[in-house]
């Protein structure tokens, strides 16, 4: 799977990590993001068996994130498996997957795309890109927990 999707995702999922909510949350998130060096490394090596049982090792952790089920679709077109990829994105569908252009663009879905059941994978993700909140530039990216106090902000110099 693309590198930098990856490296995204375990971003994303130390942000996530402060939000949650749960000591088992966050002990099963810090599981994921241990995982994930030892699952790249196994792709790079091109251990798809081995990256394979790690991904879904994530997704155990963390079943409702639909970054992981894409991350295995990424696998398994890389290995060769067309019928378990698309079931994956199918998978990443379901849990509200929304990044079209993704999809579209990811090189190591390309397997994927070449089939024709590809259409309606791609259908899904568009219908859950319409259904998406539209952030606004102003909409933090994240929410500050309820618990702590924004950042203050310097003053404005007048």
């Amino acid at each position: 799977m693309k590198h930098a999707v990856l490296t995204w995702a375990v971003c994303l999922l130390l942000v996530v990590s402060a939000q949650a909510q749960s000591p088992d949350a966050v002990a099963k998130h810090q599981a994921v993001i241990a995982t994930y060096p030892n699952l790249m490394q196994a792709l790079r090596s091109g251990d798809y068996r081995k990256a394979r049982a790690l991904c879904q090792q994530v997704i155990g952790y963390e079943p409702r994130d639909p970054m992981h089920r894409y991350n295995l679709a990424c696998i398994e077109s890389l290995a060769g498996n067309v019928t378990a990829g698309l079931a994956a994105l199918q998978q990443a569908n379901a849990l509200g997957y929304a990044d079209v252009n993704g999809l579209r663009t990811d090189p190591d879905l390309a397997l994927l795309r070449a089939d024709k059941r590809f259409d309606s994978v791609l259908q899904g993700t568009t219908r859950n890109a319409l259904r998406a909140p539209v952030r606004k530039a102003s909409t933090p990216l994240t929410q500050v927990p309820k618990a702590q106090s924004p950042t203050p902000q310097p003053a404005k110099k007048q």
